[in-house]
């Protein structure tokens, strides 16, 4: 068996190591057709304003100047560049990092994990959180604009990525990303185990002691909603998040330092459901959320607090498998023979 075989396994049972495996999952496999489908995309995932300007190549989002200049415009004028379907994210992204007491880093190596349009990048490049940031996504964007503060990396290039780098980044921000990852809604592979794979994925990248803020459904009750998305509650979220320590959440703009033995306090982590409406509480700003949903209600999968998670500052290859740990310190060591071909996922 060859070097690169041989770290093509260890990767993988490296990802894998968060729970067993279901017995009718399998690794993720490139596509044979090398083609990538267009995700669907619908304007409340856009920012206001920005759905015209986002343009597609074989089945990948165009990022161009015009797009950027848009976002930048609106965040000169104090306007959000959230999306609609979630109408202050941007805003808790931002108030999240304010509960995270250093990042080793006067401008941390930033990525974002699963993006459409860059309003994540542009509202953390606006607000001088980082000086350039890389987006990772399954379908990268093609980033048709000026300067080098904007790169893109497709998902499959983790791998390689890991290889030459090791854990590269000290912040990756992802929000709603995760919920879908394996559920086929984006032309993924069904992987019922994928959001746990690709939060280890997420974990490899991260330094010791760097910060991953994490937006992703949670509730009362775990469910799977077709395949569209998960939602975490009490079973699925703690196993989600066990690789990381929970430093704090925020929700349109309330922020509860501590981990999940404060999740029933105002506003709850667990937030209860009446059907698929969530019941009346801390409602989203903005004409949306109040004519659309009179009373101050929405949808579950729109209730996605950010989740402030820190690696633990110990060696990377303390948590994993012994056999896994000896590659990890060859990858460390720079021993590792990188790989472009290989993918992760396809």
């Amino acid at each position: 068996m060859s070097d690169e075989q041989i770290c093509r396994q260890l990767l993988w049972a490296s990802l894998r190591s968060t729970v067993r495996p279901c017995s009718n999952s399998t690794p993720h496999q490139p596509r044979s057709d090398g083609k990538v489908q267009r995700a669907t995309v619908h304007p409340g995932q856009l920012s206001v304003g920005t759905h015209g300007l986002v343009g597609w190549d074989s089945g990948r989002p165009v990022w161009t100047e015009a797009l950027l200049a848009a976002l930048d415009r609106r965040l000169e004028q104090g306007q959000s560049v959230s999306p609609p379907d979630y109408p202050h994210a941007a805003e808790d992204v931002l108030l999240a990092l304010t509960q995270v007491a250093a990042l080793g880093a006067t401008q941390p190596r930033t990525a974002v994990w699963s993006s459409i349009s860059p309003w994540l990048e542009s509202a953390l490049l606006r607000n001088g959180v980082a000086r350039r940031v890389l987006t990772v996504d399954y379908n990268a964007p093609r980033i048709d604009a000026r300067g080098d503060r904007l790169m893109a990396m497709e998902l499959g290039q983790a791998c390689s990525h890991y290889c030459s780098r090791g854990s590269a980044f000290d912040l990756i921000v992802s929000f709603s990303g995760i919920e879908h990852d394996g559920l086929g809604r984006y032309h993924d592979p069904l992987d019922p185990d994928g959001d746990l794979a690709a939060m280890r994925e997420v974990w490899l990248q991260l330094r010791p002691g760097g910060v991953l803020l994490l937006g992703v459904p949670t509730s009362d009750t775990d469910a799977t909603i077709v395949n569209g998305h998960r939602l975490y509650g009490p079973t699925r979220l703690p196993l989600l998040i066990r690789d990381f320590e929970l430093v704090a959440r925020v929700w349109d703009g309330h922020v509860v330092r501590g981990g999940l033995e404060r999740a029933n306090e105002t506003p709850t982590l667990w937030y209860g459901r009446t059907g698929r409406v969530m019941r009346r509480g801390f409602a989203p700003r903005g004409d949306w959320g109040r004519s659309r949903h009179p009373g101050g209600e929405y949808w579950d999968w729109q209730h996605q607090p950010v989740l402030v998670l820190r690696k633990p500052k110990r060696r990377a290859a303390e948590m994993l498998p012994g056999w896994v740990a000896k590659w990890s310190a060859a990858v460390q060591e720079g021993r590792c023979k990188q790989m472009p071909d290989w993918h992760v996922r396809p």
